[in-house]
């Protein structure tokens, strides 16, 4: 395929296909037509939670695209977005990560520090995220709170 850019998507099957798709297929948009606040990250590392491992294996229905957490280069920034360039290195959350360029919310993604490797790095957004839900939006824990941390 000589000249011809391919993107990558993980789909989930009885026959567990991977293969190549074109990045329209995939809905990679071209810089001129994402969101405002939209960024095109090409993922290098992706979180794999769970849930995916069950929609993988058929056990739960697919309900989009596999995979949350990513962590990869930016490739394209919409109009609007001011924290990052192309060419950054960053990681955050976005839907459908298991293929090779995700676009995401700007509001969603943080640099990476280059003391944080990029497989750490693209496992730690739903972790933080969740602890973040259920001890501050949830639970409501104060500062001076103890919390007891089980099976961790």
């Amino acid at each position: 395929m000589a000249g011809r850019a391919t993107a990558l998507e993980v789909k989930s099957g009885r026959e567990g296909l991977v293969g190549p798709r074109s990045a329209a297929e995939l809905g990679v948009a071209p810089a001129g037509s994402l969101g405002r606040h939209d960024v095109v990250v090409a993922n290098c590392a992706s979180g794999v939670n769970f849930k995916d491992v069950l929609v993988a294996l058929n056990y739960v229905p697919r309900d989009g695209a596999l995979g949350l957490e990513c962590c990869g280069r930016v490739t394209a920034v919409g109009a609007d977005v001011t924290r990052f360039v192309v060419g950054e290195s960053v990681f955050g959350l976005a839907i459908g990560t298991l293929q090779s360029h995700t676009v995401t919310h700007e509001s969603l993604l943080v640099h990476r520090p280059a003391t944080l490797s990029a497989t750490d790095a693209a496992g730690q957004p739903v972790v933080f995220a969740t602890a973040i839900h259920a001890l501050d939006v949830l639970a409501h824990i104060a500062r001076g709170e103890r919390v007891l941390v089980h099976a961790a």
